[in-house]
C-alpha cells in the first residue's frame, strides 16, 4: 500500500458489539451498527502501525553524463527502506526498457548515498534510462525517465592533457567555441561542483589542481546551447 492512498478499514468491536470503518486515513471514524467512538486501544493500534506506510528509497538525484566513450549514470538516495538493489535499464525509444546492469543497495538507511552506473556501450543518438528499484520480498518501483544524447564528435572535439594528472590540465577547446566566452566547471564522482571558472574567447585554457584529492572528475565547457565534457583523473 502506497504512502498516503485511500483506503477503508473495518474493526469488529466485540464488546459493544460494534464494527468501526473510515475512508482515508485518520479521517472521521464512523459506526456501522451501534454508536459511540471507536476503543481508545484499537485507535492506537491503527496509529502505531496502519498509518505510516514510507517509500521504500527516496531518490533526490538521477542524472547522466555524456564522456568520452561512454555515459555515466549517477543517482542519490537520502534514505532506504528495505532495499535490496537497483536495476539499471536502458531504451533506444522510451517504451522498450531492458537491464544493463544490477547495483546493490544498501538495505536501511537514513543517509545520503551516492550510486553510479557506466554504460560502455551507449547507442549513439539518443539513449533513454531509468531505474528498477527492487526491496527484499520483491515490490519494486521505477524512478524517472532521463536521455542522454551521446555523440562521440563533440567529446572528442575537446582534449584534456595531462590526463591522469596531478597539479594542473591543459584544455584544448573545440574550434567552434575559440571565439566565444565560456564557462568552464570541474566535478567530483559525487557530481559536486569543486572548480568553475569563466574565460574570454580562447584556444586553451589552463586549470590548476593543487590541493584536489584524488579522484574521478569530469570538466565540463558550456558556451551558449553546448556542452562538452570530458573526464579527468587527479592522482
Amino acid at each position: 500500500m502506497a504512502n498516503g492512498e485511500t483506503f477503508e478499514l473495518v474493526i469488529y468491536d466485540a464488546s459493544v458489539p460494534t464494527f468501526y470503518h473510515t475512508g482515508s486515513p485518520i479521517a472521521g471514524w464512523m459506526p456501522i451498527v451501534g454508536g459511540g467512538n471507536i476503543p481508545a486501544f484499537l485507535l492506537q493500534t491503527f496509529l502505531l502501525d496502519q498509518v505510516y506506510v514510507p517509500f521504500p528509497v527516496e531518490l533526490s538525484r538521477f542524472i547522466g553524463l555524456k564522456l568520452e566513450n561512454e555515459i555515466k549514470l549517477e543517482w542519490t538516495t537520502e534514505s532506504e527502506v528495505n532495499n535490496s538493489h537497483f536495476e539499471v535499464e536502458h531504451s533506444l525509444n522510451g517504451h522498450n526498457f531492458e537491464m544493463i546492469g544490477k547495483i546493490q543497495g544498501s538495505g536501511n538507511s537514513q543517509s545520503t548515498i551516492e550510486y553510479s552506473f557506466i554504460d560502455e556501450s551507449p547507442n549513439i543518438g539518443l539513449n533513454y534510462y531509468r531505474l528498477k528499484q527492487v526491496d527484499f520480498d520483491g515490490q519494486f518501483e521505477y524512478s524517472k525517465v532521463i536521455t542522454v544524447n551521446f555523440d562521440r564528435k563533440n567529446s572528442d572535439d575537446l582534449e584534456v592533457f595531462p590526463n591522469p594528472t596531478s597539479a594542473f590540465a591543459d584544455i584544448l577547446l573545440p574550434e567552434s567555441l575559440t571565439d566565444r566566452e565560456t564557462v568552464i566547471t570541474l566535478h567530483d564522482f559525487a557530481g559536486r561542483e569543486v572548480l568553475r571558472r569563466k574565460e574570454q574567447p580562447s584556444n586553451s585554457v589552463r586549470l590548476e589542481l593543487e590541493g584536489l584529492p584524488a579522484g574521478y572528475y569530469t570538466i565540463n565547457v558550456r558556451s551558449g546551447n553546448e556542452t562538452f565534457i570530458k573526464p579527468l583523473v587527479i592522482q
